[in-house]
């Protein structure tokens, strides 16, 4: 037998067309397998890097960073933020829904709990009504009005949050 041919002239007999086509195919989907492979990897290295657990703050943190940072503010939105810091702390305090009640709701109910003093109860309601004037009947609030109202509210914050009477 002659040792350069090949057994039974398989390879002769035969002539393959498309063993390049074949080929060509193979490396194709070898380079897409390896591309979607390298997506996917950096599809998930993404989701991963993006979904870092994130920090959770204290929400009585949070209402004084948002009174401290509009401390020199005079736009009317300033006492809207000082309204929604006191309702968000009452809120917290007693876990009644106080952020979405009327001034008057939050007044009545406050009626209603003996954790509140009588002087918190008229000072709220001072504050509230001043609120609802700025905000909705737009009238001014001057520069010493709202530093009182300021510190007022940060007073009031920092005894909710530690238990102190109101």
């Amino acid at each position: 037998m002659d040792s350069q041919r090949p057994p039974h002239g398989i390879f002769e007999s035969i002539g393959s067309s498309t063993l390049g086509w074949t080929q060509g195919l193979l490396i194709s989907a070898l380079v897409l397998l390896i591309l979607l492979l390298v997506l996917w990897g950096l599809k998930a290295w993404r989701k991963k890097r993006l979904n870092k657990p994130q920090v959770v703050k204290n929400p009585w943190d949070e209402l004084r960073s948002l009174i401290e940072a509009q401390g020199a503010d005079t736009a009317p939105e300033h006492i809207g933020k000082l309204n929604h810091a006191l309702r968000k702390a009452l809120e917290l305090k007693t876990g009644r829904a106080f952020t979405a009640w009327t001034s008057e709701e939050i007044m009545v109910e406050l009626k209603r709990d003996e954790g509140f003093s009588s002087d918190f109860q008229s000072k709220c309601a001072q504050f509230l009504k001043t609120s609802d004037h700025v905000l909705y009947a737009l009238q001014p609030l001057d520069n010493e009005d709202r530093s009182h109202w300021n510190q007022q509210i940060s007073l009031w914050l920092e005894s909710l949050q530690f238990g102190r009477p109101l």
